[in-house]
């Protein structure tokens, strides 16, 4: 309550719900790319018509996402892929936003400047969240839906633990596992591990509510971990050498090697639970702020253990093991890098030498941004968090409110300023779905009267015609093939559409495209001039093997660099500049 006895919301929700309008407007103003979500829940939906029995369209429907279900259903509900696009940039800006500024704000009961940092880690993200530079790449506004909302999630739920949230941390919790199974699994699993010691070292002193909701949580993890196993085991094994040729040869996520930047980021994660450490010991920290302490301490060191462990022995893993990518963990203590440092040095109210680190903290991301160094951002935030640990507080007794401002002043400023925030992202340009420029719509009506997938030369190509059409189905996205290890089974048929269209042998790829996830061909984008194997075996086929091809597997036209001269009627071209585009060939009837 208010001096006067009026009731009103604490700080921390106060924060929560500006903090996410913020996000939610950017996301919603800043999204320029589809999300992948949203691509498959129109396939799912038909507003991409596939073929029921088409590969992509099996990809898409392979396995349960909790995600794409609820696109799903907004598409059926008459939501246009374009607005479910910005609804999940919203989404994800509201996640990230959200959960920064509640971080800030319980580990220093600062409204105001916890809504500034929010802002800053949304701006500046990747770089502030440390997540550029680590094996799972994930940016706040970015098409790969499940990894950010996953991870932001994840985030929530270690802020609202940090606040005392209990019941809502059971609630996040059980979102983050839907949302992202792995991960949240993985980090429901340290939640649990530290709820249960807790219960059992204050079994008699603990709060009924504390209780309630720690069991709760402890009790959903197996019920969801066995839904997550059914869920994943449903598609069937596939060919075991099959599945470790792709390991071994296409896979991305789980090749990267460590070089300086990662030695430095892994130097940062261990900074961080030094950090947490000392200030477990350094006292005064509420149950909840100790909690969090722990699970940062626990997080960071299984995230490094798991990351060392994993690229140590990759070569002798299970591919169950290397399927859930343990590596990535090590992005939970990274992504709370931002918030949790500068929560702790804003706790510092009166300590001047503070002001040095937090310079550091935030011009880091800055130089980070506009150098192209990256290494700026692992190695200001290693030395924040020891110069955080080195330097213990003079005063360890619990963080208080601001108190220079009485609550309603303090509420009032930060509305003010969530106003601001708002207002200029309203001002300023929007950014747009290439679709919805006003050429994009003759682009799509031409392709639709194709009238089935679409087979394309390279990423590149694929990439800007599906821009410009969301809505025309793809024999098969040669750009994203990291669904394999979740779907083994259609290995087979993506072998043979390598080998037979692109002229490529899956076990035996060329040296470019190795390790990139995808199908790299050397002359992308749109065909620079050099001839792969791939051009060379399209201009040599005649158009009755074209069409023996097509019917074999499942697609209707060719999209290619308009320099290639194929065997096909062409029927338009798609200009990028006077002299190159996007050539559209119709497999004759």
């Amino acid at each position: 309550m208010d001096a006067d006895g009026t009731k009103r919301l604490p700080d921390g929700v106060w924060v929560y719900v500006l903090a996410a309008l913020v996000g939610a407007v950017a996301g919603w103003r800043l999204c320029d790319l589809m999300p992948h979500a949203v691509t498959a829940a129109a396939a799912l939906t038909g507003h991409i018509p596939y073929p029921a029995d088409s590969l992509q369209h099996r990809i898409h429907a392979g396995g349960f996402s909790a995600i794409e279900t609820l696109v799903a259903g907004a598409l059926r509900l008459g939501l246009a892929p374009s607005d479910a696009a910005r609804l999940v940039y919203a989404v994800q800006g509201g996640l990230y936003g959200s959960a920064a500024a509640l971080t800030i704000h319980a580990l220093s009961r600062r409204t105001v400047a916890a809504l500034a940092g929010s802002a800053f880690f949304l701006l500046f993200l990747p770089y502030a969240g440390g997540i550029a530079y680590s094996d799972y790449i994930v940016a706040v506004f970015a098409p790969p839906t499940h990894g950010i909302v996953g991870l932001g999630l994840i985030l929530t739920l270690g802020a609202t633990v940090a606040a005392g949230w209990g019941a809502a941390s059971v609630i996040v919790l059980i979102l983050a596992v839907l949302a992202h199974p792995i991960m949240g699994l993985f980090d429901g699993a340290l939640w649990a591990v530290l709820w249960g010691t807790r219960l059992w070292l204050t079994r008699e002193d603990a709060a009924p509510r504390l209780r309630r909701a720690a069991w709760l949580g402890i009790a959903a993890l197996p019920v969801l971990g066995l839904l997550v196993w059914k869920g994943v085991t449903a598609g069937g094994g596939g060919d075991p050498h099959l599945t470790g040729l792709f390991y071994e040869l296409w896979d991305y996520h789980r090749s990267t090697r460590i070089d300086g930047v990662l030695a430095l980021m892994l130097a940062q994660v261990g900074g961080l639970a030094v950090l947490a450490g000392v200030w477990v010991r350094s006292g005064g920290l509420t149950d909840s702020e100790e909690l969090f302490a722990f699970h940062l301490i626990l997080a960071a060191g299984s995230g490094i253990a798991l990351y060392l462990g994993f690229h140590a022995l990759r070569d002798s893993l299970p591919q169950a093991v290397l399927m859930a990518m343990p590596n990535r963990f090590i992005n939970i203590p990274l992504v709370a890098s931002f918030p949790v440092l500068a929560g702790l040095l804003l706790r510092r109210r009166n300590d001047a030498l503070m002001l040095l680190p937090l310079a550091v903290l935030l011009a880091a991301p800055v130089a980070g941004e506009f150098s192209g160094i990256v290494e700026f951002q692992p190695a200001a935030a290693l030395f924040v968090g020891l110069t955080l640990a080195v330097r213990r507080p003079r005063d360890p007794a619990p963080v208080q409110a601001e108190e220079r401002f009485g609550p309603w002043r303090r509420r009032g400023v930060a509305a003010a300023l969530t106003l601001a925030g708002v207002g200029t992202l309203l001002i300023l340009p929007a950014r747009s779905l290439m679709s919805e420029q006003p050429s994009a719509r003759t682009v799509a009506d031409r392709l639709d009267a194709v009238g089935g997938p679409i087979l394309f030369a390279d990423i590149r190509t694929l990439e800007m015609v599906t821009a410009l059409s969301p809505r025309t189905p793809v024999l098969l996205n040669i750009g994203e093939l990291d669904f394999i290890p979740y779907q083994p089974q259609e290995i087979p048929q993506v072998a043979a559409i390598l080998s037979e269209l692109y002229n490529v042998d899956f076990a035996d790829p060329p040296s470019a495209t190795r390790h990139r996830g995808g199908l790299i061909l050397d002359d992308a984008p749109l065909d620079m001039g050099g001839r792969t194997a791939t051009r060379t075996h399209w201009e040599g086929l005649p158009r009755d093997r074209w069409g023996d091809l097509a019917r074999r597997h499942g697609f209707a036209a060719v999209a290619a660099p308009s320099r290639w001269t194929l065997d096909l009627p062409g029927v338009f071209t798609i200009w990028t500049d006077p002299d190159r585009g996007v050539r559209i060939w119709r497999i004759p009837d």
